[in-house]
């Protein structure tokens, strides 16, 4: 997805993806023709706490 319909679907600033994107806090997504982005990527950047708490939750018990 491009920045601008990240931010439409997610409520983040495009320019605030595209900065993430420079600073390589985000990659784009392989074999997209110009600047696309996984959704994934950006809400794990946006809201860390929320991928920890699906990656905790589907990880299968240690013990």
């Amino acid at each position: 997805m491009t920045a601008a319909q990240l931010s439409k679907r997610l409520g983040i600033n495009a320019n605030t993806i595209s900065q993430w994107a420079r600073r390589r806090r985000i990659k784009a997504a392989p074999g997209a023709s110009g600047p696309c982005y996984r959704p994934w990527d950006v809400i794990a950047q946006a809201w860390p706490g929320i991928v920890e708490a699906i990656e905790a939750r589907d990880m299968p018990d240690a013990a």
